[in-house]
This record gives C-alpha cells, sequence and structure tokens, in this order.
C-alpha cells in the first residue's frame, strides 16, 4: 500500500498527537493544519470534494 503525503505526519507515539492541530472533514477526513495549509480553502485534500472542516481540540 503505498503512503500518501498526508499520513506522514502520523508517526507513531502519543506526542505526535499533539504536536498538530487536527481538522474533521464533512465527507469523514482526518488531517492536520500543516496538510491543510497545503491543499485548496473549501476542497477535501483526500477526496477532493468540495468540504468544510472542523477544527479537533481536547476540549
Amino acid at each position: 500500500m503505498a503512503q500518501s503525503s498526508l499520513n506522514r505526519v502520523l508517526v507513531p507515539g502519543p506526542q505526535s498527537v499533539h504536536l498538530h492541530t487536527w481538522i474533521l472533514t464533512n465527507c469523514g477526513h482526518v488531517y492536520c493544519d500543516v496538510c491543510l495549509d497545503k491543499g485548496r480553502k473549501g476542497e477535501c485534500l483526500i477526496c477532493k470534494v468540495p468540504c468544510r472542516t472542523l477544527l479537533l481540540s481536547e476540549h
């Protein structure tokens, strides 16, 4: 299975979760703030459909 550049952020270990801000799309995908900055606003980086995003937090 090929590894996408989006998955490279997901380094094993609990510390990797806290290094980035995580975003959930209404199409069900999750990616980090670094990857979000690489994409087009209003379009999912993974499936390329128009989408909205929700910032995930610890609270």
